[in-house]
């Protein structure tokens, strides 16, 4: 660290480790950046103060455990892991280094639009939503896209609703190496249940990320709508709420990062337990496919 700044080490070197590479060059903590490929096992560590990893998927698991024994924070690109098991080792690593912030980027939590929306809920009842997370494409050999496009709706239901649902009932339409996944995800209240729709895959027509909640019941019932492909934006009632945008949300999600590493500033969004639930759900809708 020189003068509160960061020398983060970026790991991958394909097409979004460029866009992530870009994102960190820009961010105010950080000094300079040191990028390596598939040799980061050589790499020497002294003088590195976070480790971000943007490469293949089924090596985010393997790397995140080697950095956070070597007391490494890290920022870990979507999924964390694609098994329970091997997140349940990095929960154990990570509990050892106590303190090292660990960050997962499901990019949607940091939307500015979606704080919003959040924030406007404040304590109110969802009743339902419906989480729409899809493309045509990409196809990834190594991440199928239950893991590619999951991670991103499923955080954000476990995020509004602020546990594990009491039941699922998973659906998917597979075409060779594309999917879309229907799944309907039920929380039961003391008084309201509560029931998310989310929709995701690669096998969509058009790109669609975006979120639609209702809140309160009868008269009362407010509908919001936030749509992030391109833009983040919100709508209340058909109305378009002013959302002031200062960056997008990966570089949001690089300075939330960053701010724990330069200043030890907490967030509710550091940590691997929604990982961790994120990937049961995952693993389980995997199960219940079969």
């Amino acid at each position: 660290m020189l003068n509160g700044r960061a020398f983060p080490l970026l790991i991958g070197r394909g097409p979004w480790a460029a866009t992530v590479k870009n994102a960190l060059d820009a961010q105010d903590d950080v000094m300079a950046v040191k990028q390596v490929g598939s040799d980061w096992r050589d790499t020497d560590l002294d003088g590195i103060d976070c480790v971000v990893i943007a490469c293949r998927a089924d090596v985010h698991g393997e790397i995140a455990e080697h950095m956070i024994c070597h007391g490494m924070p890290c920022f870990i690109e979507k999924p964390v892991t694609m098994s329970t098991r091997e997140i349940d080792r990095l929960l154990t690593v990570s509990a050892a280094q106590s303190g090292i912030p660990v960050l997962v980027d499901h990019t949607l939590l940091f939307s500015r639009a979606y704080e919003e929306m959040k924030r406007r809920i404040g304590a109110e009842d969802i009743a339902p939503a419906t989480i729409e997370i899809a493309n045509a494409g990409p196809w990834r050999p190594e991440c199928p896209p239950l893991w590619d496009y999951g991670p991103h709706a499923v955080s954000v239901a476990i995020d509004l609703f602020g546990v594990k649902p009491d039941w699922i009932v998973p659906k998917v339409d597979e075409t060779g190496p594309s999917a879309l996944y229907t799944v309907k995800m039920g929380w039961t209240g003391d008084q309201v249940a509560h029931v998310a729709e989310l929709r995701f895959g690669n096998a969509a027509k058009t790109r669609a990320r975006g979120v639609e909640v209702h809140v309160g019941r009868g008269i009362r019932e407010t509908r919001y709508v936030f749509h992030d492909a391109g833009e983040q934006r919100l709508w209340m009632d058909g109305d378009e709420a002013y959302v002031p945008v200062d960056a997008p949300p990966l570089a949001l999600a690089l300075r939330v990062f960053l701010a724990a590493v330069c200043r030890g500033t907490q967030d509710p969004r550091l940590g691997l337990d929604d990982a961790y639930e994120v990937t049961r759900l995952l693993e389980r809708f995997a199960e219940l496919l079969k």
